[in-house]
């Protein structure tokens, strides 16, 4: 199952950017008053892991993609 089906049936909701560079995605997640946003690297998929960037304080941390749908369940 895809990322986004995964965390949208856990009841969170999910945008995928259009297909660009990276600063335009962040750009669109902006646009559209996103308030996290999750990139996902070669380095990330080989190491199962994401980058989730908190717009509000403009931070970013890397978590274990296992972790993830219960970070975003416990934000929202």
């Amino acid at each position: 199952m895809l990322l986004s089906s995964r965390i949208r049936t856990a009841g969170v909701s999910a945008v995928l950017a259009p297909t660009r560079g990276i600063k335009s995605q962040l750009r669109y997640a902006t646009s559209i008053s996103a308030t996290h946003a999750i990139i996902i690297g070669d380095e990330e998929l080989r190491n199962h892991e994401i980058v989730l960037r908190t717009f509000a304080t403009h931070s970013q941390e890397t978590i274990p993609e296992a972790n993830l749908i219960n970070f975003l369940s416990s934000v929202s």
